[in-house]
């Protein structure tokens, strides 16, 4: 049933995407609600006066939204949101394979893709100190801007988006912390930092409802990024260190 509504509110998305406005019949996927008890009363479908509508839409269209911290710089544009500073020239990707250029502008292939989704204790992330004993709802999409071989979470970070898979509005999301009862959020399981923008709306929503926000990170985003997450509500980050015994043992 939880995807059922998540594959619905995906649709109604979409075509607000388009330009759809809310549908008369409340039976049809672009009815006034989007809450999620309320999808279940819906098709998955659009009425005769809105597929004539959203001729072209596609569901990979959803995940794309304009990038923040892009330059235009000698007929490419280069991405300040993590430290490889990719320079993508037109109708490239970045290393991360979650940025693409396009017509001069740089797109995310990702917003509020969402590959993996559950409500963790503090413990497991792990923070110390940090509201122990409290949970938060977690949510991992696609890719990453590292390729470490022995990452455990393989089956995501080294999967390019592909423009399919759950899509995820940051209302939603806080809704659903809300709803399970957490505390707070966390962006993890891949790189969260390839989800700025998705990130900057998800922690704006929560803090104005009092839950805290989390980040489990490689630590690779630029000051920049790392400006723009702290403004928006970021509480906490745990950065991972990289590298083998040698180059991480403690006084080397």
């Amino acid at each position: 049933m939880f995807r059922e509504r998540l594959t619905k509110e995906a649709v109604h998305e979409l075509g607000h995407v388009y330009g759809l406005g809310h549908c008369r019949d409340r039976r049809r996927v672009m009815a006034f609600s989007n809450a999620l008890a309320d999808t279940d009363e819906k098709r998955a479908d659009f009425c005769v006066r809105c597929r004539k509508q959203s001729k072209g839409v596609r569901m990979g269209d959803l995940f794309l939204r304009g990038t923040l911290l892009q330059e235009a710089t000698d007929g490419k544009v280069r991405c300040h949101v993590c430290e490889r500073r990719c320079a993508l020239i037109p109708g490239g990707l970045g290393w991360c394979r979650t940025r693409e250029n396009r017509g001069g502008r740089l797109v995310t292939l990702t917003y509020g893709a969402v590959s993996s989704l559950s409500a963790n204790p503090m413990e497991k992330k792990p923070f110390y100190h940090f509201h122990p004993g409290t949970f938060a709802l977690t949510a991992g999409s696609w890719s990453c801007n590292f390729g470490c071989p022995w990452c455990q979470n393989w089956e995501i970070s080294k999967v390019p988006p592909s423009g399919r898979g759950e899509y995820l509005s940051p209302e939603r999301f806080v809704e659903l912390t809300m709803r399970h009862g957490c505390q707070g959020t966390s962006i993890s399981f891949n790189e969260p930092t390839l989800s700025l923008e998705w990130s900057l709306d998800v922690f704006r929503l929560a803090r104005g409802r009092g839950l805290y926000n989390t980040y489990v990170t490689n630590g690779y985003m630029t000051p920049e990024a790392l400006s723009l997450l702290i403004d928006a509500g970021l509480d906490a980050m745990n950065v991972d260190v990289k590298g083998d015994a040698a180059r991480c043992s403690w006084g080397s």
